[in-house]
């Protein structure tokens, strides 16, 4: 509950004049009735409610919970119409993972004030988390996608959680909204929000494959070259996006270089990313590149027990392009036997 609302409880809470007597003899002078008024909590319940919020916050820096949760409690029945206490009631049960307790308290804090940050944080957390794992109990509707509802209300609550004209938010509420965003192929909004977090979060390690993606749903591929070809130089862990991303723009000389670079830094790191460089080779043809590719396939070959179908293919076509024709037809007899 913020300094400003309580000043404000206190300006509304001015008490109405009494009526004057009226004589009860006189039927003229009986007066109907007044409906009842809404009003806010008095000054001084209001003060103590805000005297308890704070020893809410403070009994929670100690880690005394139930300390925190009572005066929470107690300081709602005293000022039911500041949102800023369930709201906190609420962060803390989610802290504690007693999720029903967090969604009822977030809800008992949008109905007094549906633009509450925390509150919708926190309702934006747990639908984003149901949207993972749903509850068995949880129910569900007709004709509907119970996963897809909970991802509609999680990225719902994270906007508003997420106003801007409020201050910065947390990374954490926009690394989960970004998320949602590209499983909800809203490509174009996870775009500025992940290249924000990005450039704020360098150790952020999924932040980068992340926007990556969303390049890449959005269709804005060269986009996302440009971006990866800024970026590998400070981390080779993109590498092997960049050259995939090489490789769907057909610049197969420059998927080969990307796969080299990686092979350079763990030669043994993957057989796949291996495979990978071979075929990019033989796509950038030329008898270098081929031979390139050869070598690379035949130690693919040579690692595995069971050698796999598609490295004995291409090294097949190596051989065959290399003007080797036993050895290319001799592979690919391993070929024909292997799918037998």
């Amino acid at each position: 509950m913020k300094i400003a609302a309580l000043l404000a409880a206190f300006g509304l809470s001015i008490p109405l004049a009494a009526a004057g007597p009226t004589g009860a003899s006189d039927p003229r002078q009986v007066r109907a009735p007044r409906p009842p008024q809404v009003t806010t909590a008095a000054p001084d319940r209001v003060a103590e409610a805000y005297a308890l919020f704070l020893l809410g916050h403070r009994a929670e820096e100690k880690d005394d919970e139930a300390g925190a949760i009572a005066s929470y409690t107690r300081a709602m029945e005293l000022d039911p119409l500041a949102a800023d206490i369930p709201a906190e009631l609420a962060g803390l049960y989610l802290r504690q993972n007693k999720a029903q307790e967090a969604m009822a308290s977030a809800e008992a804090a949008l109905k007094i004030s549906p633009a509450n940050r925390e509150a919708n944080r926190v309702l934006g957390v747990v639908y984003a988390a149901l949207s993972e794992t749903p509850r068995d109990d949880a129910p569900r509707p007709r004709g509907g996608n119970t996963a897809d509802e909970n991802v509609t209300k999680a990225i719902h609550h994270l906007e508003l959680a997420l106003d801007r004209a409020a201050g910065e938010a947390d990374p954490n509420v926009r690394a989960t909204l970004a998320r949602l965003y590209v499983r909800n192929s809203a490509y174009e909004k996870a775009i500025p929000l992940l290249s924000d977090l990005v450039n704020q979060e360098p150790g952020w390690q999924d932040g980068p494959m992340m926007l990556a993606e969303a390049y890449a749903g959005a269709g804005r591929i060269k986009d996302a070259i440009a971006w990866l070809e800024a970026r590998t130089q400070g981390d080779p862990r993109l590498l092997p996006a960049l050259a995939d991303f090489y490789e769907r723009e057909r610049r197969w000389a420059d998927a080969a270089a990307a796969y080299s670079r990686v092979l350079e830094r763990a030669p043994r790191n993957s057989l796949d990313l291996k495979s990978r460089y071979a075929s990019a080779l033989l796509n950038a043809g030329g008898k270098e590149n081929i031979g390139k590719a050869r070598d690379a396939l035949t130690e693919i070959v040579a690692t595995r027990t069971t050698p796999d179908t598609r490295a004995l293919y291409l090294l097949s076509q190596a051989h065959r392009r290399l003007g080797d024709f036993a050895e290319a037809e001799a592979t690919a007899r391993r070929v024909i036997a292997q799918n037998r």
